[in-house]
């Protein structure tokens, strides 16, 4: 096909970039692998998936009294079901899924590169959400800040799970 040819050749997007590959025991190897020959060959790789989910901020007490007094109860419950996931279109110009609805920003891990920070990039990369670390622990906690650095809202940002996927075109550990 199109895609062999291309990942063969090392011209698709990003085909040399040099990826955090593994073993089936998501052991990392000692150099990783460019990203057309992790494609090409199928090797165990890792990646990120980010669910990013838009919750409503919480009214102060006098928002919800004044939307108790004046609302439907309809418009209430409404209200409260506002809560969104946000999903991206994928580039014509990849080489996995190209063109389709994916739930999850993310993207395959770099070599040297911590889960978490690809997460944090990716995030900022695919849908525009910048977010720095907080605390010690950077599973639990990130703030949202605007382009000067300003913190905007607070956010939870947690690891949930590592999980094996295999199918006829990959092998990657999320």
């Amino acid at each position: 096909t199109d895609l062999t040819n291309a990942l063969r050749l090392g011209t698709t997007l990003d085909a040399k970039e040099r990826i955090c590959t593994t073993n089936e025991c998501n052991i990392p190897t000692i150099n990783g692998h460019p990203r057309n020959i992790v494609r090409l060959n199928k090797l165990w790789h890792r990646a990120t998936y980010i669910v990013v989910r838009h919750e409503p901020s919480t009214p102060t007490l006098r928002e919800a009294t004044e939307a108790t007094a004046t609302s439907t109860t309809e418009q209430k419950r409404c209200c409260l079901e506002k809560t969104r996931l946000l999903v991206q279109r994928r580039s014509s110009l990849k080489d996995y899924c190209p063109l389709k609805l994916d739930p999850c920003p993310g993207g395959l891990v770099g070599f040297g590169e911590s889960c978490n920070y690809n997460a944090q990039r990716e995030l900022l990369e695919e849908m525009g959400i910048a977010v720095e670390w907080v605390g010690l622990d950077p599973n639990k906690s990130v703030l949202n800040t605007d382009r000067g650095g300003t913190c905007t809202s607070k956010h939870v940002m947690k690891r949930l799970f590592t999980f094996p996927y295999e199918s006829e075109d990959l092998k990657c550990w999320g």
